[in-house]
């Protein structure tokens, strides 16, 4: 291209070399040392130097260069400093992008990645309700969601799942959803550099707090009842309830019961430290004894490891969160007062109490942690013989309320009776 300004360039040394060009304040070109050679603008700003480069020499023309100086040169005398601009146009152009990047990822990102995301985490940091949790989700999720961006969830569409799962009449079936599609919605917010929102975090629950609840003695006797009634709930469900009723276990603890822990000649259940809630303290196993029928339940089951097989998932034990649903759905059907699985415990542990057991040997049959510093250190029984006998004793109760043995008894009374009246 032929230029109308001449200009005397230099030979291209080690480094950048500048030429100004006569006449117009600040350009210049720069040649450098491979012999090319750019049209710039030099100026100063608050004592500053700097530089812009314009463009090619050889492929833009002194009109056009002339132009873009121009422009400079009047920005500079008004106070201004194009190099600031163009630098914060360039971040500003960055960070549109990155949003623009982060929008599209976010419009990719489905339901169904989310849920993975969150259950695979449950799984890589050894969470025992990892298993519970991707069956929940995969079983109450709509397919539907599966397939949406997770920011077109809202409110609107939580509240409407939320409302579809009331109306199954499972009152613990929303709140159990709920909670759990809410802590995946955390988990996302947490893990990803995007704003996720959680439509989850507003939604009002039907049952803010759990009742907390004793069973009384015709409740027990009712329940007793009930579970020798094949109309109650699935066989399942009958046995992990006499097993609750005899142990005090935990609903977890009752779910993944394996028959590898059970000491058949002495009649204990063994659960190991890295399988109980309070292990992670004690590290020690948690020995439970299965008094009266509660080994003969255990005995008859036929899953193998586990005494209580998940139905549909071969290898596996049944989940916590079944039985809850499954205790729910069998109460409802019976008509009887709901409870949960921890209600169990608070009877039995109310029950003991009634028949003068110590509140230090109940702690031990429902394997609460001894938080005293002083115990720890100086007292080391660990009352099993005591636990046992309260088990003992408590199984004979829980016996007494079968109504098999309330008629045995009734007969075995109006015998003696009839004896008596026989003698006079």
């Amino acid at each position: 291209m032929t230029h109308q300004i001449q200009i005397s360039f230099p030979d291209p040394g080690t480094s950048d070399r500048t030429v100004s060009v006569p006449g117009h304040k600040g350009l210049c070109v720069i040649v450098n040392p491979s012999g090319g050679r750019k049209w710039a603008f030099r100026y100063r700003s608050e004592g500053i130097p700097r530089i812009i480069r314009i463009g090619d020499y050889d492929d833009m023309d002194e009109v056009a260069a002339l132009g873009i100086w121009g422009a400079y040169r009047r920005e500079v005398d008004d106070g201004g400093d194009p190099y600031i601009r163009q630098k914060r146009g360039r971040a500003e152009r960055r960070r549109a992008a990155a949003r623009a990047k982060k929008a599209q990822a976010l419009a990719a990102f489905t339901v169904a990645q989310l849920a993975d995301n969150y259950t695979a985490w449950l799984k890589r940091q050894g969470k025992r309700s990892a298993r519970d949790v991707e069956r929940i989700i995969a079983k109450h999720l709509p397919d539907a969601w599966r397939v949406m961006p997770v920011a077109s969830i809202g409110k609107v569409q939580a509240r409407a799942l939320y409302d579809e799962l009331t109306a199954r009449g499972n009152p613990r079936l929303p709140d159990l959803v709920a909670a759990n599609l809410k802590a995946a919605w955390n988990h996302a917010e947490r893990t990803r550099d995007d704003s996720i929102p959680n439509p989850w975090r507003a939604l009002k629950l039907n049952r803010t707090t759990r009742r907390v609840r004793t069973l009384d003695e015709a409740e027990l006797a009712d329940l007793v009842e009930h579970l020798e009634s094949t109309e109650f709930g699935s066989q399942d469900l009958r046995d992990a309830l006499w097993v609750a009723l005899y142990t005090a276990a935990r609903r977890g603890e009752i779910a993944g019961m394996s028959k590898d822990h059970i000491n058949q000649r002495r009649r204990l259940w063994i659960i190991p430290a890295s399988e109980h809630k309070t292990g992670h303290k004690t590290r020690e196993p948690y020995i439970i004894p299965l008094p009266g029928r509660a080994l003969d339940i255990v005995k008859r089951r036929k899953g193998n490891p586990w005494v209580f097989p998940a139905p549909s998932d071969e290898g596996n034990h049944l989940g916590g969160d079944r039985l809850s649903i499954w205790l729910a759905e069998a109460l409802s059907k019976a008509n009887m007062e709901p409870f949960g699985w921890h209600d169990i415990r608070r009877s039995v542990a109310t029950g003991m109490q009634t028949m003068s057991v110590a509140p230090h040997i109940i702690d031990r049959c429902l394997n609460h942690a001894d938080t005293s510093s002083v115990a720890s250190h100086y007292q080391h029984h660990d009352y099993a013989r005591e636990a046992r006998e309260a088990f003992t004793a408590w199984a004979a109760h829980v016996d007494s309320l079968r109504p098999s043995m309330r008629s045995a008894n009734i007969t075995v009374i109006e015998a003696t009776r009839g004896d008596r009246r026989d003698d006079e």
